[in-house]
């Protein structure tokens, strides 16, 4: 996933999964940062408090592809 889009103030859960290895969720401007082990949910509650675009990105080096796992969310009102 690239892109998800998020309406302000509007509660989600992101259930995250890795079959392979160690990965990791961090959101800087929303002070997320969470491990996803294989095999395991990783449930990440967000409440968008300001509309606007925010980066996110994989911070566990896991190999190959690591660079491109990275995307946005963006917060409508």
């Amino acid at each position: 996933m690239r892109r998800l889009h998020l309406k302000l103030g509007e509660p989600v859960v992101l259930e995250l999964t890795t079959v392979d290895r160690k990965h990791g969720f961090q959101v800087s401007d929303l002070n997320i940062d969470e491990s996803i082990e294989p095999g395991k949910v990783t449930r990440v509650r967000i409440v968008p408090a300001k509309a606007g675009t925010l980066l996110f990105h994989c911070d566990v080096f896991c190999g190959s592809g690591h660079e491109e796992m990275a995307g946005e969310i963006v917060v409508k009102p």
